[in-house]
């Protein structure tokens, strides 16, 4: 009798312990649901946000509208002309940052034009991308700047104007 006893104690234990587990387990079921629900909430605004990024970048290059715009993109902005000092280390900032967003071909010729050499300058940047990757003609740009002249209202002019005033000055940078 004393043994059926302790066999009824070992058994009850292990009841015990299996209910433990059991809702141990159910525990662990809860909290991995609670995780599984935080993840796909973080996938989603990660997603919300990487779309927002792209509808902010696309159609732009690392240059600004396209590959031929003005190699100081900004630089008549209200921060730079409050500004009267632009440190090397803002342009290698832009490098930098310039060059996470170059992808498949850009990003292969970007990292053999950085093999051995030192961070380029922002101009020299802009002046290697445009050199390799613009396929504007020289002539034809040098060409329709002499021909440039008013046809519609000021407002056109100058905006004709100052988009090929920065073409020019990407050819006549990279010749000095």
């Amino acid at each position: 009798m004393e043994e059926r006893g302790e066999r009824l104690a070992a058994d009850q234990h292990i009841n015990n312990q299996l209910e433990r587990m059991v809702s141990i387990q159910a525990g662990l079921q809860s909290s991995m649901a609670t995780i599984e629900n935080f993840q796909k909430g973080m996938q989603q605004q990660l997603q919300l946000l990487n779309e927002q990024m792209q509808q902010q970048i696309r159609g732009k290059s690392i240059l600004g509208e396209g590959p031929s715009a003005p190699v100081e993109r900004g630089s008549n902005s209200s921060q730079n002309r409050n500004n009267t000092h632009s440190t090397s280390e803002t342009h290698e900032q832009k490098v930098t940052l310039a060059s996470v967003y170059l992808e498949g071909k850009t990003e292969l010729w970007f990292q053999g034009y950085m093999e051995g050499k030192e961070l380029p300058s922002w101009q020299q940047f802009t002046i290697a991308i445009l050199e390799r990757f613009d396929e504007s003609d020289p002539d034809l740009i040098v060409g329709n700047f002499n021909k440039l002249h008013q046809t519609g209202s000021v407002a056109d002019y100058l905006e004709r104007f100052e988009e090929m005033k920065s073409h020019m000055l990407i050819f006549i940078l990279s010749e000095l």
